[in-house]
């Protein structure tokens, strides 16, 4: 049985290929060798976050060209001196608040990154809206469509306007990180990362025939659900938290950097857990 699609001809029905996983320990203490990302670029969203600023560090220190996307300047340049002191290649910086985009301006981002670099070897979500936790009944609307604008539409439209160039490169990923929150209070927060998830699996399925001459996927797309990390979100959601009873976003990065790294390089399409 097949549907038709929407620029015509048929397309079949196909069953999920998205299964899930637990992180191991050896994905959670996984780290790049030094210098193994040389020549290499990747696009962190959430930059200037705990778990964002965490990668890039790491990227950097393995001689990666960080893209930074984020929404504060000043935080974007003070990660950017970061990694130049820390002598990682001289990352660019893309200021952009996803409350405010459209796809016609990520696509004019991605654009960039070509035009500048001619590659991009990964792209990791890792920015996150959490809005106020409150019942559906009475969030505020602005604050319900800011989450889905920045944790769903974004999320979707950059990685549109990214593929093309991710596809361009061997082993690249695109990874989303995850949040399962679906009890009450999560409110827009918890429906629409409910939703990444979803989107993680349909990207995943409607690329797997996208595959490099070792018939390995030419983009792995995985889904992260880290954990607890100690985070400026976490701190909003879990104010009565002590901040040590929650690890640093460091060391919840190892499965992103083992996924980057495309250890396994046929995997694609896993919903990646913390125990």
């Amino acid at each position: 049985m097949s549907a038709q699609h929407p620029k015509g001809g048929k397309i079949p029905y196909t069953q999920s290929m998205m299964n899930t996983s637990q992180i191991s320990q050896s994905m959670r203490g996984y780290a790049f060798e030094p210098k193994s990302w040389e020549n290499r670029v990747v696009l962190i969203t959430g930059a200037t976050g705990g778990l964002g600023a965490a990668l890039c560090h790491r990227l950097g220190k393995a001689g990666a060209t960080v893209i930074l996307m984020g929404r504060h300047r000043a935080r974007l340049e003070g990660i950017y001196d970061e990694l130049i002191a820390a002598g990682a290649p001289e990352p660019a910086m893309i200021e952009q608040d996803f409350k405010e985009t459209t796809p016609e301006i990520l696509q004019g981002s991605a654009d960039v990154i070509m035009q500048n670099f001619s590659r991009l070897d990964a792209l990791v979500h890792t920015a996150a809206h959490l809005g106020e936790l409150t019942p559906i009944q009475v969030i505020d609307d602005a604050q319900w469509r800011e989450a889905f604008d920045v944790n769903v539409h974004a999320a979707r439209d950059l990685t549109m306007a990214c593929l093309p160039l991710l596809s361009q490169t061997t082993r690249a990923s695109v990874l989303f990180t995850l949040d399962n929150r679906t009890s009450a209070y999560w409110g827009g927060y918890g429906v629409s990362k409910a939703a990444v998830t979803a989107l993680t699996t349909m990207f995943a399925d409607e690329t797997d025939n996208l595959l490099d001459d070792n018939q390995h996927p030419k983009v792995a797309i995985h889904g992260v659900q880290p954990g607890p990390m100690r985070t400026r979100l976490r701190r909003r959601a879990f104010s009565g938290e002590l901040e040590h009873e929650s690890p640093l976003a460091d060391e919840q990065a190892g499965a992103f950097c083992y996924l980057m790294d495309r250890v396994e390089p046929n995997a694609s399409g896993t919903i990646w857990m913390e125990s």
